[in-house]
């Protein structure tokens, strides 16, 4: 942490599998005809992530990119590193905007420690295990933003037939919401009948 030029370098992501809700690979319909969800533990292949938007890419609060307002500032580089304990790992460095001086402040003293990615998986190869949780890996994948969070954070744009449908739906359910209300978004979803656009989640604790 460098709190006179207000820049930090992070852990954005590693390949250990995370659980989270992905359209079922077989492509099943669930019971209202809209695409089915599954639970798996997903892995983000290093292999496979496209940092098209690095260059521009914001350092934003709670995953908003509606305002320029909630933007903290800029990531300045990205790569993809062998880090010790953690394996292939992204990482990176960024920079508050002046304004925002202050949260170098407060980070050097310990505080604001939890960063998320927003992310969009193009394609998974999924593995069905016997005895647990099916193993999904993002094998094209694109990074669009970093984040700082209060909490640990699950959010979910809209992809397929109406992807500014479920943007509205996903603004309306606040589209921010802590891990354990998972089955509570995908039932809102299902009500709605646009579980099936929903196809971007977030990572959170650099993993």
């Amino acid at each position: 942490m460098d709190v006179e030029k207000r820049a930090f370098s992070f852990v954005a992501s590693t390949e250990t599998p995370v659980r989270a809700w992905i359209p079922d690979p077989l492509g099943k319909s669930d019971e209202h005809g809209g695409v089915r969800f599954i639970e798996v533990d997903e892995v983000l292949s290093m292999d496979s992530i496209d940092l098209g938007r690095a260059v521009v890419m914001p350092l934003v609060d709670a995953h908003n990119t509606f305002s320029i307002d909630s933007q903290l500032g800029s990531v300045e580089t990205l790569q993809v590193e062998v880090i010790e304990g953690l394996g292939r790992a992204l990482t990176g460095s960024t920079r508050f905007v002046p304004s925002r001086g202050s949260l170098a402040e407060a980070m050097a003293e310990g505080h604001y420690r939890q960063l998320s990615i927003g992310y969009l998986v193009r394609h998974h190869d999924s593995e069905m295990r016997e005895g647990t949780m099916p193993l999904a890996t993002a094998t094209d994948w694109e990074l669009q933003e970093v984040s700082f969070a209060a909490r640990i954070l699950l959010r979910a744009y809209g992809a397929g037939r109406d992807a500014e449908s479920a943007r509205q739906t996903g603004e309306s359910l606040e589209a921010l919401r802590s891990r354990n209300l998972t089955d509570e978004i995908i039932d809102e979803m299902r009500a709605a009948r646009r579980r099936d656009e929903l196809a971007k989640w977030v990572r959170d604790n650099g993993r």
